[in-house]
């Protein structure tokens, strides 16, 4: 397991993307978007991998904290919170 950690990509100054790891660097064996932007990728045993947001700007930190949350998996509001800059 890898301590989650954020990329965020730019565009003319201006977040386009971003995703969210979470756990080991696997292949993805499935995605699903989750809410409107925002993709969740699992393994091949059901387990997060990370998160995909493809508008960050209209995504919040709690509703990524939320979201990880129901499935068992607690990152700091200091990891996401370039999110909300």
């Amino acid at each position: 397991m890898i301590v989650p950690f954020l990329e965020i990509s730019f565009r003319h100054g201006r977040p386009f993307a971003a995703y969210l790891h979470v756990t080991s660097l696997v292949p993805v064996a499935s995605s699903s978007e989750v809410l409107p932007g925002v993709i969740l990728d699992r393994d091949a045993d059901g387990v997060i991998i990370g998160l995909e947001m493809t508008a960050p700007e209209t995504v919040s930190c709690e509703d990524i904290r939320a979201l990880l949350r129901r499935e068992g998996i607690d990152v700091p509001t200091s990891e996401l919170a370039p999110l909300a800059a």
